[in-house]
């Protein structure tokens, strides 16, 4: 009877640290010398590495420093903030912010990159010796209801804005409304903020400065100062009065009493300026205050002096000047000067 023995071939680990020498995978099907997965082990031992797969191209390769502390091999770039590390990444992206433009591109050898400024959105000094920022062209008119548009369009009315306007009709004069980029209807005031414009403060083709002081818009150039005379007519030394409408408000600044007869005549006279809100003010509507009244002594002509005087003045009142002493003047003129806000 014969007996058949068979050796059962067993597999065989190699050691590669300690059983091979001058080791090359060149010709080998594939190579996986590093771990693989998607997230890092919790535990390491230095010298270990570990390809992380979901991890950003150039930053996937990982090594362990210390023990149990991964640190990213990949060829990071240190980014500084005016000297001040901000962090270390594989990857720089470049975002342009509001008013800057942005050119990169690749030379061959380097990336170039190039800022500049968005001249739509933010102002130069060009753009502002041309006044096109803040110039509001026409676009809609009546002669109390403008229209005008800015470039680039305003968002919003913002208090304190400044614009330049110009109108392309002549105003009418009381109630005036300018709609800016369709924002909406706004009231035009004078410097004061209540006073309406005059029919004269907007005048087509010339350009006018205004501000929004969160309500309305405000002419800022000043009217040009508007000369008021009021004429007293006196018979013999009778004492006699005149009374003016005041269609404008504004601030008086001086002016002149005068005795206008032909021949001339030495007079002497004192006269009172009452100012009120109805026809034929009083005594008590006084604007002389601690001030000098208007006062001619034996003289063709004086200067008047607003001093101590109420001297701000509004639309719609009536100026009176009452003569309260008068010697020998048979014509007497006051001329009173005035701002007109």
């Amino acid at each position: 009877m014969g007996v058949a023995v068979f050796a059962a071939a067993a597999q065989t680990q190699v050691d590669l640290r300690t059983q091979t020498k001058n080791v090359d995978f060149r010709a080998a099907t594939s190579t996986k010398p590093i771990k693989t997965g998607t997230a890092l082990p919790a535990t390491c031992a230095q010298g270990e590495m570990f390809f992380k797969t979901d991890a950003p191209a150039g930053s996937k390769l990982y090594g362990c420093a210390a023990e149990n502390r991964w640190e990213a091999e990949g060829e990071g770039l240190t980014v500084q903030s005016d000297g001040v590390a901000v962090g270390m990444r594989p990857r720089l992206n470049l975002i342009t912010g509001p008013g800057l433009i942005s050119l990169i591109a690749d030379n061959g050898s380097a990336i170039d990159v190039l800022f500049g400024l968005d001249t739509a959105v933010t102002q130069t000094r060009q753009g502002e010796q041309s006044g096109a920022a803040v110039l509001c062209a026409p676009t809609g008119h009546s002669s109390s209801n403008y229209q005008c548009a800015l470039h680039p369009t305003a968002a919003a009315y913002q208090t304190g804005m400044v614009l330049r306007w110009k109108p392309d009709v002549n105003g009418a004069g009381g109630a005036t409304t300018l709609n800016v980029d369709t924002l909406g209807q706004t009231p035009v005031k004078l410097r004061d903020g209540v006073s309406d414009p005059a029919a004269t403060d907007i005048v087509a083709g010339q350009l006018y400065e205004i501000w929004y002081d969160g309500a309305q818009f405000r002419l800022m150039t000043p009217t040009a100062a508007a000369t008021g005379a009021i004429a007293l007519q006196l018979a013999g030394t009778a004492r006699a009065a005149s009374c003016g409408y005041l269609d404008y408000g504004g601030t008086l600044t001086g002016g002149r009493i005068m005795e206008s007869s032909v021949p001339a005549v030495s007079s002497s006279a004192t006269v009172d300026i009452w100012i009120g809100p109805t026809y034929q003010p009083t005594v008590a509507n006084s604007i002389i205050g601690s001030g000098t009244k208007p006062t001619l002594s034996a003289s063709i002509g004086n200067s008047v002096s607003v001093a101590n005087w109420t001297t701000a003045f509004s639309a719609g009142n009536y100026m009176w000047a009452h003569v309260d002493t008068v010697t020998e003047a048979h014509n007497i003129q006051v001329a009173l000067t005035a701002n007109r806000n």
